[in-house]
């Protein structure tokens, strides 16, 4: 597959707010693949809450893609879950994501049919997944994504057996040679 990369990317992290920092270092690294570049940043982490709110974060994202012209979208687990909703829902329209640690088992804590908003995506997605991450093994990942006839994916498996992605170099090289 061929991917024109947008020059702009709006980045999503994920649920903890050790992500607040991470997600401004991976803005700082991808600096030279955008014209403008947005974070989405959840309230929860001001108001000491332990999950975000996802519709108020969905709505959230809508505004920051108003107007925004072409973009795509690097998300990490739970602003993996947020992207996949809206995009499944017609209602956001990235030319690529990019979706590191894909949460399954919290999506479907959520109570969202995550197998439904996958085959109702039909954006190009490059998920990156650890070999052993606590959230989602990638050969798990692989498995899941093959029984639901997905097409529009590459899946990149890294070493490693935490939830945090550190090595955004390879974050980077992965997004722009993906295709």
């Amino acid at each position: 597959m061929y991917y024109h990369l947008a020059m702009n990317f709006i980045f999503i992290p994920g649920n903890s707010k050790q992500n607040k920092t991470w997600i401004k270092q991976v803005k700082d690294e991808f600096s030279e693949l955008y014209d403008k570049a947005e974070i989405l940043e959840y309230n929860h982490w001001e108001t000491g809450e332990n999950i975000l709110d996802f519709e108020e974060e969905s709505q959230k994202l809508l505004k920051i893609c108003e107007n925004f012209g072409p973009f795509n979208i690097l998300a990490k687990s739970a602003g993996c879950l947020i992207a996949l909703k809206l995009i499944s829902e017609g209602k956001i329209k990235p030319e690529k994501c990019l979706f590191i640690g894909f949460p399954l088992g919290f999506g479907r804590s959520l109570g969202l049919n995550i197998d439904l908003m996958l085959k109702n995506c039909k954006v190009p997605i490059l998920f990156i997944q650890k070999t052993q991450d606590p959230v989602m093994h990638s050969k798990e990942l692989k498995k899941y994504l093959t029984a639901l006839g997905m097409t529009n994916y590459e899946l990149k498996e890294i070493p490693g057996s935490e939830h945090h992605y550190e090595d955004i170099d390879l974050l980077k090289s992965s997004f722009t040679r993906s295709g």
